[in-house]
């Protein structure tokens, strides 16, 4: 029978079609339909065509009938089952028939839809392709009437605002809002419209499944297209807010994961979320006008919510879209110290302690990000290292260099603003491989380049970094190599803080060591004093570091013979090479031998650290004393009753009215002095009757005793000065 109808479609004979359409039952037909919808048992589409076309709208049973299969094949459309190719032609079909309904017909539909949202039985979504249609049709209307009951007629437009209205009052399956939030792209809103569906949509994001967030996401990011791209952006970053503040209650009450947020499948829900927003950045730069101006408001209001772990995340994802990155590392910078300024007035007034909440932990949330990011974040890292290095650079020290010892128990806002940066990157360096080379490059070239100003913060990042992957620096020597033929260049104590931060890496790799000892020796010939100190001081690093086990040589042997540097290899990981820790030691005392016939403050440098070695690495104590003692007796006279007991004529020389200092003599004096302590308790400490240098130290031990026993019998005139000539002096300014 249904081919009949079909047939007489073809031969386009409308009055036997509607003829036969109404002698069928209306039952055969929607099963012959459905059967040719789901088992494929024939073409539905033309059986629809030709039953719509049996059944003219101004004759009332063939509206009836006309009406009746179409809310039937917008019912199957929802079976899963329908073949995407059938589902895609009938709504063709329908939607060619929505055209021509009046407008009772058209409301009678709308309200039909409204009916099986309320209902969930919207499965596949492919029905609600047809509902922006129905609305554009009402939108047009002159006149729509009402139910029965009211008996009245409405405007198009207002008839569309009100099924809009009962649509968004009803309650949406959580299945279904996807396909809704999709629907509502094609359907004609005005704008006050559009954001009650948007904020409708945004109430239902915590029923949704945490894996199908992102697809709601991207629907919402495509309809803010006409508008409220604002109200979009918040509403998600101030949902995942909430998220993220559910999950560390969840975890600070030591809940199970299971039963509400699984916290992996939150971070890689948070991931996709906003890569789907920088993409719509990309392609709508106003939504990153808007982002800025939404992260501006938060500043401004004071809001929480700006420095949240998703919010920063997001902001430093487009941040890496090049128009919008400066403005807002600015704004995620001005946001950071405004709260560190706000939390330093909260711990020093009482007053805003009672009065005001506490501010939030910003360094919390800015490393609970940087923790986030673990979960392939590799978007958000990029923007981490600029937020960092921002930080350090422009909350760095300023002018001179912090004492090591200075340890205070407040920081100021700038000096947690630089330290926080210095962490992120850290933190980011330890878990982030493909950030490395940047961060590694990036400090090392801010080493050599800031030389003027202070450095020890980023010393101190690159030490952190040396301790945390020494393969990856290992794997990176050419960068390390490179930044040696500036060390002599480097102010003294930038180019201390960069050998101590680099001296792990010279025990397990023996090029480097190597390296770095050609630099010292050529910078320990350099004309320039503070190349010289740099080389001591370097050499007496290495001293300390490079230990030596067992006995050492006889401090009589030569320090100038040694092995070979490239001989010998140094294994962290089993004892250490004594041979050649010891002959490595010993070239570089013969090296330092030379500084005695250098500028007072390359001795003075030699004198105060010399004695560190002694006590680090204790089998150099011969060599050390050796070296110390023949120096000392240049200036000592040994005779009991000489006066004075030392030569000061050698330790200063005159240019005319000036006078310079050529040996350090007291710093030499308490080096000795120190060394001599050392290393008679050391001989008391052994078992087997002391050192092999003891005759040494008993000599040191006699020529101190005996300075100390002649200085006392001194007077002013032994040295050759008188009370005038000292008050003269005075009185010229001489010293």
């Amino acid at each position: 029978m249904a081919e009949g109808i079909v047939k007489l479609l073809e031969a386009n004979k409308t009055t036997e079609l509607c003829e036969l359409a109404d002698e069928l039952p209306f039952e055969e037909i929607k099963q012959n339909f459905k059967s040719r919808c789901l088992h494929a048992s024939g073409d539905p589409c033309d059986l629809l065509r030709a039953i719509f076309k049996g059944s003219p709208c101004h004759n009332p049973s063939g509206l009836e009938r006309h009406v009746g299969m179409f809310v039937f094949a917008v019912e199957l459309l929802e079976d899963d089952s329908m073949h995407p190719k059938t589902s895609s032609d009938l709504i063709g079909v329908l939607l060619m028939e929505t055209d021509g309904y009046a407008a009772p017909t058209l409301a009678e539909l709308a309200d039909l839809f409204v009916d099986r949202i309320k209902a969930g039985e919207i499965k596949t979504g492919r029905s609600l392709e047809l509902f922006p249609k129905i609305m554009s049709c009402i939108a047009v209307c002159s006149t729509v009437p009402l139910a029965p009951v009211s008996c009245g007629t409405m405007d198009g437009s207002e008839y569309k605002s009100h099924v809009l209205n009962k649509l968004c009052a009803a309650k949406w399956h959580a299945d279904s809002v996807i396909h809704l939030a999709n629907m509502f792209r094609d359907v004609p809103m005005s704008l006050e419209e559009l954001k009650f569906v948007i904020e409708k949509i945004m109430r239902l994001l915590k029923e949704v499944d945490l894996r199908e967030l992102p697809a709601l996401v991207y629907q919402l990011l495509l309809l803010s297209v006409k508008g409220h791209k604002r109200l979009v952006l918040e509403g998600v970053s101030q949902f995942f807010h909430a998220m993220d503040q559910q999950c560390r209650e969840e975890e600070s009450s030591e809940r199970e994961s299971v039963g509400t947020i699984c916290v992996n499948e939150l971070r890689h829900t948070e991931g996709n979320v906003i890569l789907h927003i920088v993409f719509a950045i990309k392609q709508d730069q106003d939504r990153g006008r808007e982002f800025l101006k939404y992260l501006k408001s938060c500043q401004v209001q004071a809001n929480d919510c700006m420095l949240a772990p998703f919010n920063v995340a997001l902001a430093l994802s487009i941040s890496r879209i090049q128009r919008f990155g400066e403005q807002i590392l600015d704004s995620l910078k001005s946001a950071i110290i405004a709260n560190f300024r706000d939390s330093d007035r909260y711990r020093t007034s009482k007053w805003v302690q009672e009065n005001v909440a506490p501010p939030v932990d910003v360094e919390q949330q800015i490393l609970q990000t940087v923790e986030n990011s673990k979960c392939g974040w590799d978007h958000v890292s990029q923007g981490m290292v600029q937020l960092g290095f921002l930080l350090m650079d422009s909350f760095g020290p300023k002018h001179g260099n912090v004492s090591e010892s200075a340890v205070t128990v407040w920081l100021s806002p700038s000096q947690r603003a630089c330290s926080l940066g210095a962490t992120i990157l850290l933190e980011t360096f330890k878990s982030q491989e493909f950030v490395r080379a940047e961060i590694l490059e990036q400090t090392l070239n801010r080493i050599v380049t800031r030389a003027t100003s202070p450095s020890s913060h980023y010393i101190d990042l690159l030490t952190g970094a040396v301790g945390s992957c020494p393969q990856f620096l290992i794997d990176s020597l050419s960068k390390v190599r490179e930044i040696f033929d500036y060390l002599s260049f480097l102010p003294v104590p930038t180019a201390w803080g960069l050998l101590r931060a680099i001296e792990p890496l010279l025990k397990v790799n023996l090029s480097l060591r190597d390296s770095l000892m050609l630099v010292l020796r050529k910078s320990l010939f350099s004309r320039q004093l503070e190349a010289r100190k740099i080389a001591v001081m370097g050499y007496l690093l290495v001293l300390e570091k490079f230990k030596i086990l067992g006995t050492v040589l006889p401090s009589s042997q030569p320090l100038s013979q040694s092995l070979h540097l490239s001989q010998v290899e140094v294994d962290v990981h089993s004892r250490p090479d004594s041979a050649g820790n010891e002959a490595l030691c010993l070239e570089i005392l013969g090296n330092l031998r030379r500084c005695f016939s250098q500028q007072c403050e390359v001795r003075q440098v030699l004198y105060d650290r010399l004695f560190n070695v002694l006590r680090l690495n204790s089998q150099l104590g011969g060599s050390v004393l050796d070296l110390l003692y023949c120096q000392f007796e240049k200036y000592f006279e040994p005779g009991d009753d000489v006066l004075p007991p030392v030569k000061l004529a050698p330790c200063v020389s005159g240019c005319g009215s000036e006078i310079i200092l050529v040996e350090p003599l007291a710093h030499l004096v308490s080096c000795l002095q120190l060394c001599v302590v050392r290393r008679d308790d050391q001989a008391s400490e052994e078992e087997h009757g002391g050192f092999e240098d003891m005759e040494t130290v008993d000599e040191c031990k006699k020529a101190l005793a005996s300075l100390t026993k002649r200085i006392l019998r001194c007077e002013l005139e032994d040295f050759e000065l008188v009370i005038h000539d000292v008050l003269y002096c005075s009185y010229c300014g001489c010293s």
